[in-house]
């Protein structure tokens, strides 16, 4: 069986068995080409779902003032007409189509898979359509800018996506991907198990795709990219994830072998998700602690080119390669 990232048909190794939820167990192997880890077999729809049972969305709303900043600094980097059209996949609330648009005045689209959340997106007057990119046959194409913000990793054929995706922008449109680092958001789960815990999960609920830098460029240039800007970002994160920080063992150990055994976040409504958020508020000497060590990493990582292995994350924006 060929690698689903890179195409190598090397035998991949197997590295150890991963829980993918509370209810399923599956083998992580990696690619001796290109060193990426996947499941294999490959998670079937229903065995994906059982990833999704604690409500993830209690986050939209405390991050939403920052991503529709994030948002609005995309657009005053890659809306460089007049008019445009750009598309936010996996959008959620709509937070950085909202800030595209009032940076830009470009006409903004979004997929999202959650129909509660489409329903708000709505009710804000954003164009958002319910279900995986390459099931949206009534999107307004073609979009001189998609961005997949954490998507892919969570993709059940990822190469599918990017061709939907390809098939979707405009001639020379940009793809705008942020993706963990699969080598490092898979380390603590490996760890965990070398160190004797029988039951371990993703430390991010749903990640079912590992890539490496090697995997995803050679996924990218298959599916028709040509990468023009390939950033690695988050080093606190990294070295946590790496028990480089104190306590990281005891804060990876509650992540991926804890979660398994909590009570389950019931699903509210997305108003009351709403209200409860602008009530969360960390005191101000947490506050100033986080923002303070969030700036020291922030600056290094300016100074420096972090190498992978130091990275938690990659930003990677390509260019749709002319047929």
């Amino acid at each position: 069986m060929s690698c689903r990232f890179c195409g190598s048909a090397a035998s991949p190794a197997f590295v150890t068995d991963l829980c993918l939820s509370r209810e399923v167990t599956k083998p992580l192997m990696e690619c001796a080409a290109c060193g990426s880890y996947s499941f294999s077999p490959r998670p079937t729809g229903p065995e994906i779902a059982t990833c999704y049972v604690d409500d993830y969305r209690r986050d939209f709303f405390r991050t939403h003032a920052k991503n529709k900043r994030r948002g609005a600094a995309l657009a005053r980097s890659y809306a460089l007409g007049a008019t445009g059209r750009f598309l936010d996949v996996g959008c959620s609330i709509g937070s950085m189509m909202e800030g595209f648009r009032e940076a830009s005045g470009w006409d903004v689209a979004g997929t999202e898979f959650d129909g509660e959340c489409v329903s708000f997106c709505r009710s804000k007057g954003l164009n958002v359509t319910q279900g995986l990119l390459y099931d949206s046959a009534d999107l307004p194409a073609p979009f001189q800018v998609i961005l997949a913000n954490n998507v892919l990793e969570h993709e059940p054929d990822p190469e599918k996506f990017l061709k939907a995706a390809h098939g979707l922008l405009a001639e020379n449109g940009k793809l705008i991907l942020t993706l963990p680092n699969g080598r490092v958001d898979a380390y603590p789960s490996v760890q965990l198990r070398k160190k004797g815990n029988e039951r371990v999960t993703t430390y991010n609920e749903g990640h079912i795709n590992f890539f490496s830098r090697a995997g995803v460029e050679a996924l990218l240039s298959r599916s028709g990219f040509q990468v023009e800007e390939f950033k690695p970002f988050h080093m606190k994160l990294a070295l946590k994830k790496r028990f480089l920080l104190p306590g990281s063992e005891r804060k990876n150990k509650r992540t991926c072998v804890e979660r398994l055994t909590r009570p389950i976040l019931p699903h509210s409504e997305l108003k009351s998700i709403e209200v409860q958020a602008s009530h969360d508020f960390l005191s101000t000497s947490r506050k100033a602690s986080a923002v303070a060590m969030t700036e020291v990493f922030s600056r290094l990582a300016g100074f420096v080119s972090l190498p992978s292995s130091l990275a938690n994350d990659f930003r990677i924006v390509c260019r749709k390669n002319s047929t």
